[in-house]
């Protein structure tokens, strides 16, 4: 039987985008994002929630989401796509796409998405490594909502509900040349380590490995 849906409402703070969202254990609240005009904030902000997937629609928008998110990579990489493709095809997308729920749903992760009304903006989730590790997977936001600070709410509450999962660490791994992200993983504590996943070697140069304290 499925429990109720989690929910975060986006509201504006000081001219920042911030996540609130009542719990079984209270009121969460976070601050996240790059300081932007309040009056658009609170525009973004009244009109999206960050959800937990719980229904197969959920799933479905997850992996359109994901989708989305690998035909990015292969514009940003594009005169080196061959990386892409390989790097997903040793992930093994096409089958992880058939069951997302699976493994990124309870209780082997945990899937949040990005949503306004009726339309997902973005996506993220973790999956289970060992007892006390977890890895962080397919983050995305669409292009309209960057900017906002949504990437770093949507990150900084993947971190807190692995933490109430009983997760110690946090682990991910990321193309060298997303700068913009490795830049934003820092900032939410995430530091270089050890090369966790074997990778073919030709891939290992272009990627880059990092693990965060929960």
């Amino acid at each position: 039987m499925k429990g109720p849906r989690e929910v975060w409402a986006l509201r504006a703070h000081g001219g920042q985008a911030v996540a609130t969202g009542k719990k079984e254990d209270g009121e969460a609240e976070l601050e996240a994002g790059k300081q932007k005009a309040v009056e658009h904030v609170t525009v973004v902000a009244a009109a999206t929630h960050i959800v937990a997937a719980v229904e197969p629609a959920d799933y479905v928008a997850f992996s359109e989401l994901i989708i989305e998110y690998t035909n990015w990579c292969r514009a940003r990489y594009e005169d080196d796509a061959w990386f892409v493709d390989k790097a997903l095809g040793h992930q093994s997308l096409e089958d992880e796409l058939k069951k997302l729920s699976t493994v990124f749903g309870p209780p082997n992760g945990k899937t949040l998405l990005v949503r306004s009304e009726d339309r997902y903006l973005g996506c993220g989730a973790y999956k289970r490594l060992d007892e006390k590790t977890c890895e962080m997977k397919r983050v995305f936001l669409r292009p309209e909502t960057r900017g906002l600070g949504l990437g770093r709410i949507l990150c900084t509450q993947l971190m807190r509900e692995a933490k109430e999962d009983g997760y110690s660490v946090m682990r991910l791994d990321t193309g060298r040349r997303l700068i913009e992200a490795i830049k934003a993983y820092k900032s939410l504590g995430f530091r270089d380590c050890a090369p966790y996943i074997d990778y073919p070697p030709d891939l290992m140069p272009y990627l880059v490995f990092m693990e965060a304290p929960l």
